[in-house]
């Protein structure tokens, strides 16, 4: 799980011109892999695979400036999640299991338990708080970019992968019980963005009464 949080940003300010610019930029990339390989001979009472990753990223990115003439700020933050969680019993492995549960039947649904259970889930947070305000007595300028962009590949099997090409020698499985094979992906992706820009001018001046 990777936590960040993105800075908060700059100012600028003076009597001809102002800009401010915030540049965040994460990219996480996770690789999880729970696996029963080929040519393993297992013999149990329950047997479970699980495979799990997650993600926690805040950026909180603020540009603010004021200006006399002109006035430019601005923030720009891209989050990227490159994660792979796989769960896999092998097409070549020799599986033989009992009837034992593996979770608790008191407090687990039948549905949700068994004597073998393959599980791969994702759990991945990427939030983003963004603003850009410029306030100017002449032209004010104020930009918000966010981008999420989330990629992720859960899989729970038994047997080959979706992305395999070829499949090995052929192994054997047999369970006395209940078999569950789960893949999942879970979380929230967003932008919460805020931009504007004020433009004010000062009063002219009153030309001295004449004679």
């Amino acid at each position: 799980i990777g936590v960040v949080g993105g800075g908060f940003g700059t100012k600028g300010g003076g009597e001809k011109g102002a800009v401010g610019v915030t540049l965040m930029g994460v990219v996480f990339q996770d690789n999880v892999t729970a696996r029963v390989e080929d040519g393993v001979h297992l013999n149990g009472d329950s047997l479970l695979v699980q495979a799990d990753s997650g993600v926690l990223c805040v950026d909180i990115g603020a540009s603010g400036g004021k200006s006399d003439n002109v006035a430019v700020n601005g923030v720009v933050a891209v989050n990227v999640v490159l994660n792979e969680t796989i769960a896999q019993i092998e097409n070549g492995a020799y599986i033989d299991v009992g009837s034992n549960l593996i979770l608790d039947p008191g407090s687990t649904a039948a549905e949700d338990n068994g004597s073998v259970i393959v599980t791969a889930s994702d759990d991945t947070f990427v939030i983003g708080v963004l603003g850009g305000v410029a306030v100017s007595e002449h032209i004010g300028g104020g930009a918000t970019v966010g981008i999420n962009a989330v990629l992720r590949n859960t899989q729970a099997v038994i047997g080959d992968l979706a992305d395999d090409t070829s499949s090995g020698d052929r192994g054997s499985f047999a369970s006395a019980g209940n078999v569950r094979v789960q893949a999942q992906n879970t979380g929230f992706v967003g932008i919460f963005a805020v931009a504007g820009s004020v433009a004010t001018s000062k009063p002219g001046t009153a030309p001295p009464p004449g004679d």
